[in-house]
């Protein structure tokens, strides 16, 4: 009898627990956890708009994950595509082909997703699921919420910001010139890589650079109604 429970506690060892937390985690690039909330985005009409500020960390064992489109809701003419790891999948594909492996700990950086939107201004908005295949505990969402501006973008007005200190040893400041609730800004490398991509409330973002290296480094701040603004600094 001893031996007949220990096969089956074996065999239940092998299987996920009813109501296990997943392991995944989704993150920006500022490393702050949005598994499970809602990204505000605003693009312009005619322009593809490509998002790389979901980064997906495996906080439990090794495993491979795959990633689904779902809750579509885009204006007649919009495109929307995405890519997960290599590979890049066309608009009328809602789950990836191929998964990533992501060892225990590792952070995958390889999502983007796109938008191309029409002439025309508009609400659009999209759900995007990574899951281990054949563990149906293991999934994470982010929501995101879009909005085209039905304006052209040489109609919009000039963003004025503070950004300080410049050179920025730990913290670089933005502060936009006008009243806004929330506001996007993102740093890349001169090359257009994503370093760093965060959405700020209160007026200010407080972005902490003590992991770049030394460098010219380029901001981007994005608020809504408002040119997309682009300046750079300098990291000592």
């Amino acid at each position: 009898m001893k031996k007949f429970y220990g096969i089956i506690a074996s065999f239940l060892i092998g299987l996920p627990l009813v109501g296990q937390s997943p392991t995944l985690r989704l993150l920006n690039y500022s490393n702050q956890d949005i598994t499970g909330t809602t990204l505000n985005k605003f693009i312009f009409p005619s322009q593809l708009s490509h998002f790389a500020d979901i980064k997906v960390l495996n906080a439990g064992p090794d495993a491979e994950v795959m990633v689904k489109r779902e809750n579509v809701n885009m204006p007649a003419g919009y495109i929307n595509y995405f890519c997960w790891g290599t590979n890049c999948y066309p608009p009328h594909t809602d789950v990836s082909t191929y998964p990533e492996f992501l060892s225990s700990g590792q952070q995958n950086l390889t999502f983007i997703y796109y938008i191309q939107a029409d002439t025309t201004g508009g609400n659009w908005s999209i759900t995007y699921t990574f899951f281990e295949p054949g563990n149906p505990t293991n999934s994470v969402s982010v929501h995101i919420n879009g909005y085209t501006y039905g304006v052209s973008l040489s109609d919009l007005p000039v963003l004025q910001v503070k950004a300080y200190p410049n050179p920025a040893r730990e913290r670089f400041i933005i502060t936009p010139a006008v009243d806004v609730q929330r506001f996007n800004v993102t740093i890349t490398d001169l090359v257009g890589k994503v370093i760093a991509a965060g959405q700020y409330t209160g007026g200010q973002a407080v972005v902490d650079v003590r992991g770049l290296r030394r460098g010219l480094y380029v901001y981007h701040v994005d608020v809504p109604g408002y040119k997309r603004l682009t300046g750079k600094f300098w990291v000592e």
